[in-house]
């Protein structure tokens, strides 16, 4: 009887199916490794750290309220050193000057000029990420290149890019050091490029792969791969010593299945205390724990996977360097190490306990640096430099912001005194301690007459600015009452405006058809009808007021759209116009929500003085000018290897070219046509499109003007005006200038 040979057990299997398709595995390593090279470009990483911290907390919601409510604008401390005060006078008269620079304090007290260096406290248009911002200062280095400068700023500051680059030098060490020990510690030198091999694919496999976890934090992004070699190159060496075992007395095929299946299970059930401690980190109340176990998690499966996987057939393909590069182990022994172990086994662990013991004392009083550019190293950065600078010779300022409940502005007068008095504030400013003007503070409750008085209005005006836009509780205390909280307000104001307005509609709820609100249709205001882009174009201004207790219930959308389609459809006007004070969100929210887009803004008085405008415009669509472009001259555009992004004069996006699709792809791409180019702005950069556009308009010989230079693609960046046969202005694009060398070979005759 044929003796049968034993049957191999189901890790066996596994193994062979693994060593005999290494080809194939190599196929789709290939394949794997490509796309995650491409797709390290997909992944998007969140440089705040804030944005990880739980929803509870004081902080989150501190931050959240700010965001919604406020702008933080950019800010940078400008330190100038080894001059007189008088040109320091000088130079802040020429930052005042810079576009995009609000304002720039600076006087002849210490916080400002010491020791023959000035410190200028400059406050941006925009935030810290805003085009105007970060080239305005572009333009404060340009015009003190000349100085002893130092910009401590977190203005285009990349936080994640400092990092990364940090990272890279490390990983650049880890990897000498490590691929030094492996030579060192290795049984043949061939081996060393095995385990290097397997480890970068699975790093790169990583990397690749985050983009499916949405959005990483930056410090993820940086330090899981350094944080990956040392949690799993130890897997890829158990294999491989594995595989050196076995190949003492089987040939290399059987040696490597042998050595798989081996180690299969036990680098599987290694890895599993190290996911258990990384999977504890996704519990941890701060979110950044959860983001940092997900990358390592997917980190450790993927030096498995490439163990398991891919280096067995790089073990085949290698077996015969790594027969014929053996050397003996170039670690000296230690044994005298053991034998010391062994006589002080008595007195090492008390000695040990009491280290142990000193540390964690020591550990407590350890100092914690919270932000990058506080942090000493061998080789700072220029951001790290300039604020140890500006510390060493003017301290540091730390500013808390307080958010209060509004409404209660007598108990704001109290808290800000109350600040003033600890010693460790040195100034307090909110809007119950700031002066307006003739002896008025901005929280200064005024009555229409003292309203009229003050700004020199008609009594009559001042309570028609209170009836339209004391429309919450905030502006009612600015004016001195409360309007439309009960029906009696409603229909007394409602009756005194159908009489000034030629169209005014109340607004009913229907349930029980209870007056809510009044909605007005009236002629444009002068200065917008003023407006080069309105000129041949019929509008109505449209304003509204709702009570407090029925804002937030869709009445006034319903009844603002109900009007629109009317003016619309029924009497074919080219657009509707409506605005808000600038503080007023959710007015302004509701009118962005129903379509409107920005127009301009506008300067009203007030009894605190002069405050700013929102206004929104809404166009017919189908009055919408330039829907169609010639054939010949779309040719032409679509040819064109740099963006053009065309909008009317609704600042509506009408045509993109194939290069501005492409260059605008994680922005939407294609989908942006249709939509307004103002809505991918900041309010500052929208004035200024505006701005624009109205020199346009102002002169058919105003065609083209230079807007900026934007340093990382390393183009200028003009506004071009599109006008049509008689020369009118229908619209504008940008034109971007690349200063980059011709790189194409030129064409031989």
């Amino acid at each position: 009887m044929e003796e049968q040979k034993p049957k191999g057990s189901g890790m066996e299997k596994i193994a062979t199916f693994i060593v005999d398709k290494r080809n194939l595995f190599f196929l789709l390593y290939a394949f794997a490794l490509i796309f995650s090279i491409v797709a390290t470009g997909w992944v998007k990483v969140e440089n705040d750290i804030t944005t990880y911290l739980p929803e509870d907390t004081e902080t989150r919601q501190g931050l959240t309220v700010m965001n919604d409510n406020f702008v933080t604008y950019g800010t940078a401390r400008v330190m100038v050193s080894n001059v007189t005060y008088e040109t320091a006078e000088n130079i802040c008269s020429d930052l005042e000057s810079i576009d995009g620079v609000t304002s720039v304090d600076f006087d002849d007290t210490a916080d400002h000029y010491k020791s023959a260096s000035a410190l200028f406290s400059v406050t941006f248009d925009g935030t810290t990420t805003d085009d105007i911002s970060v080239h305005a200062l572009h333009t404060i280095r340009d015009m003190l290149a000349g100085y002893d400068t130092y910009i401590d700023t977190e203005v285009g500051v990349d936080t994640s890019a400092d990092l990364q680059s940090e990272m890279s030098v490390i990983l650049v060490l880890a990897a000498i050091v490590i691929v030094l020990v492996l030579t060192l510690t290795s049984r043949s030198y061939a081996e060393v490029p095995v385990l290097i091999m397997t480890f970068g694919a699975a790093a790169l496999l990583n990397m690749g792969t985050n983009f499916l976890c949405g959005t990483i934090s930056f410090i993820s992004n940086s330090v899981t791969v350094i944080l990956q070699l040392a949690l799993a190159i130890d897997y890829a060496i158990i294999l491989c010593h594995r595989f050196s075992d076995e190949h003492e007395t089987k040939d290399t095929r059987e040696a490597c299945i042998a050595a798989l299946s081996k180690a299969i299970p036990e680098i599987s059930s290694s890895s599993l205390t190290t996911i258990s401690g990384l999977g504890a980190l996704a519990f941890m109340h701060f979110g950044i724990g959860r983001d940092m176990a997900t990358v390592l998690i997917k980190a450790i499966l993927f030096s498995l996977l490439s163990v398991f996987t891919l280096m067995p057939g790089l073990l085949m393909l290698f077996s015969k360097k790594i027969d014929a590069t053996r050397h003996k182990n170039l670690i000296p022994k230690i044994t005298f190490l053991g034998k010391f172990d062994v006589a002080t086994r008595f007195i090492v662990p008390p000695i040990f306990a009491v280290v142990v013991v000193v540390t964690a004392v020591l550990a407590n009083k350890c100092p914690y640096c919270y932000s990058y550019t506080d942090l000493v190293t061998a080789k700072q950065s220029e951001s790290q430099i300039a604020h140890q600078k500006i510390k060493n010779t003017f301290g540091v300022n730390n500013m808390v912001a307080v958010i209060v409940p509004t409404g209660d502005y007598d108990s704001e007068r109290q808290l800000l005194k109350d600040l003033d008095s600890c010693a460790e504030v040195k100034s307090t400013q909110g809007l119950a301690n700031i002066d307006a003007m003739d002896g008025y503070k901005l929280a200064d409750a005024l009555t229409p007459r003292q309203m009229s008085e003050l700004a020199g209005l008609d009594y009559e005006v001042a309570e028609a600015l209170y009836a339209a836009y004391a429309v919450d509780d905030e502006m009612s205390r600015m004016m001195g009452r409360a309007f439309l909280h009960t029906e009696t307000d409603i229909r007394q104001n409602f009756d005194w405006l159908k009489d000034k307005e030629p169209r005014c509609y109340g607004i009913v709820e229907k349930a029980n058809e209870q007056l809510i609100g009044n909605l007005n249709i009236g002629a444009l205001p002068a200065p917008l009808a003023a407006l080069p882009q309105l000129q041949g174009k019929r509008g109505q201004t449209l304003s509204f007021c709702i009570r407090r207790e029925s804002q937030r219930k869709g009445y006034a959308a319903e009844a603002i759209r109900a009007v629109i389609a009317e003016l619309f459809d029924d009497e074919h006007f080219d657009f509707v116009q409506c605005g808000c004070y600038s503080f007023n969100t959710p007015s302004r929210m509701l009118q962005e929500r129903l379509g409107f887009q920005f127009l301009a803004n506008l300067c009203v008085p007030t009894p605190q003085g002069e405050a700013q405008t929102i206004e929104h415009i809404l166009w017919n669509p189908r009055r919408t000018p330039m829907s169609d472009l010639n054939a010949y001259f779309k040719s032409v555009i679509d040819q064109d290897t740099a963006s053009v992004v065309l909008c009317d004069l609704n600042h509506t996006i009408v045509y993109m070219n194939p290069a501005a699709i492409r260059n605008y792809a994680k922005h939407g791409g294609a989908a942006l046509i249709g939509r307004s180019l103002l809505h991918c702005h900041n309010a500052s950069s929208n004035s200024r499109i505006q701005e624009v556009v109205n020199w346009f308009a102002a002169s058919p010989e105003h065609n083209i003007i230079y807007t900026y230079h934007n340093e990382k693609q390393n183009k200028d960046v003009y506004m071009v005006a599109l006008r049509d046969a008689d020369g009118t202005l229908i619209g504008y694009y940008e034109k971007h200038e690349f200063r980059s060398p011709e790189t194409m070979e030129q064409y031989a005759f």
